[in-house]
């Protein structure tokens, strides 16, 4: 029975009508495509994580401004600084955070205040990391001290040598 199949075998593999068509071996995904930095930002986080973001702001009735920041790389821990810039120039508020890449870590130890701070969880995309940091808006100088007109954001992550800089178009509406 053995030499009857490994004959059936022999001939049929020389029978070009019976030969299988080489089918290409599956490719793996090409590698992601390094990202070069960049500044987002939304209204709610959800907005933020299905990348629907926006460029212009009513902070009359909003509560949290959220600010991404996409950078292609970063060490296990850093500080993210965020800074915004009125219509006219001046710097108006800055918010530091702690940002880590290690999903177990809550905390990290600033070197400023010497005790442990909340940490961001920098998220991973294709080619890069996402940093998403919540601006409170209603109660703050935000609503207090407003100025009409288009705001820049900066902000800038330690070890990643560009300063990350975007227009936000703000008003104070009813």
């Amino acid at each position: 029975m053995r030499k009857l199949v490994l004959a059936l075998l022999l001939l049929t593999s020389g029978c070009s009508w019976f030969s299988v068509p080489a089918v290409p071996a599956p490719r793996d995904s090409a590698p992601p495509v390094p990202i070069t930095g960049a500044l987002f930002f939304a209204e709610m986080e959800d907005l933020l994580i299905a990348e629907k973001y926006q460029k212009q702001f009513n902070f009359y009735d909003m509560k949290t401004l959220w600010v991404r920041a996409i950078v292609p790389g970063m060490p296990r821990t850093a500080f993210v600084h965020v800074s915004f810039y009125t219509p006219k120039g001046d710097l108006f508020y800055e918010q530091h955070e702690a940002v880590t890449t290690d999903r177990s870590m809550m905390q990290m130890m600033s070197p400023t205040m010497n005790h442990l701070v909340d940490a961001i969880q920098a998220k991973p995309l294709p080619g890069g990391l996402a940093i998403d940091v919540p601006v409170a808006i209603t109660g703050t100088i935000f609503s207090r001290f407003f100025e009409a007109g288009t705001w820049e954001v900066r902000a800038v992550l330690d070890a990643y040598p560009e300063t990350l800089a975007a227009p936000l178009e703000a008003v104070l509406a009813r």
